[in-house]
């Protein structure tokens, strides 16, 4: 019998090097906001974008009153000023970026609907008090965060375009009831990633319509007790009539965003934003 070559050793199994599994769009942005809340310090709800222009809203105050506990007032068809837990707007406090928003209503309520949601990238909604907090937040407090080029960590480049109809566009001005609007944003890191820009233009161009129905007069009884209504009997309550209103037009809005970061070390970091 011829002898028989030996059969080659199994060479062992090599270990497989899975590549990393990167969730992003709705999910990532869901996941995002769990991860944050989960590290606050204080109660809060966070509503957190992965890419620039993800916030699925047409404007940061439509986008805050999905948040449990945040209501909005709602003003030419859009959400503006925000009530935390059932609370009157002048009783929250409004940052952006940290520090106090701008607003011109003369108490602490700020219009949301002027914030574009393409260029923020995050919103927290505080309802307990925090030292480096802001006074005056006795509600609560709505923090709303541009995005930092530096963290983002990559060059992006976005451009966004969408078109809107209002029904009844007969009853609009000029019969038109088609509006749009568009977004641009630039986002780049710099010298091995010690410098970040990030720049964002939106506007939107949309036809509104504004109705209005109320009393001239709160119900009262002077007139018929004065007998300046004949044939209403004394201690009738009366009225001296409704009102209604209708205003049409476009609402157009022009919202700019800029910010600058610098950081030599990563002990140090030094941010400058603006938002017009």
């Amino acid at each position: 019998a011829h002898a028989q070559d030996a059969a080659p050793a199994t060479a062992p199994a090599q270990a497989t090097t899975l590549d990393q599994v990167q969730v992003t769009g709705t999910r990532g942005t869901i996941q995002t906001s769990i991860d944050k809340k989960r590290d606050e310090t204080v109660v809060s709800d966070v509503l957190s974008a992965e890419d620039i222009g993800d916030l699925p809203a047409l404007s940061i105050g439509e986008a805050i009153e999905t948040i449990t506990g945040a209501s909005t007032h709602r003003e030419k068809g859009g959400a503006s000023e925000i009530s935390i837990r059932g609370l009157g707007p002048f009783l929250g406090s409004s940052t952006f970026n940290g520090r106090e928003a701008p607003n011109g209503s003369g108490d602490r309520s700020v219009n949301f609907h002027q914030f574009p949601s393409e260029l923020i990238n995050n919103v927290h909604i505080y309802k307990t008090q925090r030292a480096d907090f802001v006074e005056g937040g006795t509600a609560g407090t709505v923090n709303m965060e541009t995005v930092k080029p530096l963290e983002y960590g990559k060059r992006t480049f976005q451009l966004d375009g969408r078109g809107t109809w209002q029904e009844y566009d007969d009853r609009l001005k000029d019969g038109d009831g088609v509006g749009w609007r568009g977004t641009a944003s630039y986002i780049d890191q710099f010298a091995e990633d010690t410098w970040g820009i990030a720049l964002g233009y939106a506007h939107s161009d949309n036809p509104i319509q504004e109705n209005q129905v109320g009393l001239y007069e709160p119900w009262t009884t002077e007139h018929t007790d004065n007998g300046d209504r004949p044939g209403v009997a004394p201690g009738t309550l009366f009225s001296d009539g409704i009102k209604a209103l209708r205003r049409t037009g476009n609402a157009k809005r022009d919202g700019y965003m800029a910010t600058v970061q610098f950081r030599p070390s990563t002990q140090w970091t030094s941010t400058l934003a603006q938002f017009h």
